[in-house]
C-alpha cells in the first residue's frame, strides 16, 4: 500500500503498578511523535461502540459521575479522532470478512485477569442475555447524552472558576455554598484538571468531599485527595496544595522558573503554574484563518 511504517520498542514497563495505563501513555506519546514526524493533522484510533460500552460499564462500577460516563469522545484530546466509535465490533468483523481481509486478534484480550476483558466476555453478555437485551447500545447512547451534558456544564464551570480564582492555588469561596451542587462539583473538577493535569484517579466521592468542605468552609479543615494532593480551607478561600513525603504542604504559589515544551497540536497541562495551553496549526484552507496565507 506504500504506507510508511514507523516502529519503536518501549522500555520502562517492568514492575510498573498499572501496566495498562503506563503502556497506554507510552503509546500515545509515540503516536504524537510519529504524527509530528510525518506532519499529519489527525491520529485515527480504532475504538468502536463495544469499546465505548465497556468503558461506560467500567466507570459505572467505579462510581463515576457524568464526566466519567461521557467516556470517549469522537475527537480529542489534541489531534486524536475516533471515526469508528458508532460501529459495533460485529459490523467491523463482518466488513473484513466481506472484503476477504485477514485480521489479528491480540491474545491478551482473552485474559480474565483484566477487568475490561471480564466485562467484555462475562458481565455484559450475561446482562444482555438475562436482564437487558441490547445493553451495549443503551450504554453507548448514555455516553452520548452524558458527553453533551458534560460539555455544557464544563463550559459553565470554567466561567465560574475564572471568576473565583485568586491564584492558581486559591479559590474564593464567597457565595460558593449558594451554587447548584452540579455547578459547584464541575467547578472543582475544572480546578483539579487545571492544577493536576488530569482526573484519572479522582472519583465522584473525592469531588463530593471537596464540595462539602468548601460549603462549610471552616478554616483549617482538610480534605485529602489521591495523588499526593489535599484541599485546605482558609478564611473565605480554599487552597489546593501538594503534600510532600513528611506530610507537610508544599507551597504551591511560589514556583521556580522553568521551561516546558508545548505540544504543537493539542493540550499541554502545566500543573505547577496552573495553566492549560491549547495549541493548533492553522493552514490557509482552514475556516477562520486570519488573513491571507
Amino acid at each position: 500500500l506504500e504506507i510508511e511504517l514507523s516502529v519503536e520498542l518501549a522500555d520502562g514497563l517492568a514492575n510498573y503498578s498499572n501496566l495498562e495505563e503506563r503502556a497506554r501513555n507510552l503509546r500515545y506519546r509515540f503516536l504524537n511523535r510519529a504524527a509530528d514526524h510525518f506532519d499529519v493533522r489527525y491520529i485515527a484510533l480504532a475504538h468502536h461502540a463495544d469499546d465505548q460500552a465497556e468503558t461506560v460499564m467500567m466507570r459505572l462500577l467505579r462510581g463515576s459521575g457524568a464526566t466519567g460516563l461521557a467516556a470517549m469522545d469522537s475527537a480529542g484530546p489534541g489531534r486524536i479522532v475516533r471515526p469508528m466509535l458508532m460501529l459495533r465490533r460485529e459490523q467491523v468483523l463482518a466488513y473484513l470478512d466481506r472484503i476477504g481481509e485477514l485480521h489479528v486478534a491480540d491474545g491478551s484480550n482473552l485474559s480474565r485477569t483484566i477487568l475490561r476483558n471480564r466485562i467484555r466476555h462475562d458481565l455484559l453478555p450475561m446482562l444482555e442475555r438475562d436482564y437487558a437485551p441490547k445493553l451495549r447500545q443503551r450504554l453507548t447512547g448514555l455516553a452520548l447524552e452524558m458527553r453533551s451534558l458534560d460539555d455544557y456544564l464544563s463550559r459553565e464551570a470554567r466561567g465560574e472558576l475564572h471568576r473565583r480564582l485568586r491564584s492558581p492555588a486559591r479559590l474564593d469561596l464567597t457565595g460558593f455554598a449558594e451554587l447548584h451542587p452540579a455547578l459547584a462539583n464541575a467547578t472543582l473538577r475544572e480546578w483539579l484538571r487545571m492544577r493536576i493535569g488530569d482526573l484519572r484517579r479522582i472519583y465522584r466521592g473525592d469531588i463530593e468531599r471537596m464540595r462539602r468542605l468548601c460549603t462549610v468552609a471552616r478554616p483549617g479543615s482538610i480534605a485529602v485527595l489521591p495523588c499526593g494532593w489535599r484541599l485546605r480551607c482558609e478564611y473565605e478561600a480554599v487552597l489546593l496544595e501538594q503534600v510532600v513525603s513528611d506530610g507537610a504542604s508544599r507551597e504551591s504559589d511560589r514556583v521556580p522558573a522553568f521551561e516546558v515544551e508545548l505540544s504543537r497540536d493539542g493540550a499541554t497541562a502545566i500543573p505547577a503554574a496552573g495553566f492549560m495551553f491549547m495549541a493548533g496549526l492553522l493552514r490557509p484552507s482552514d475556516r477562520g484563518f486570519p488573513g491571507e496565507a
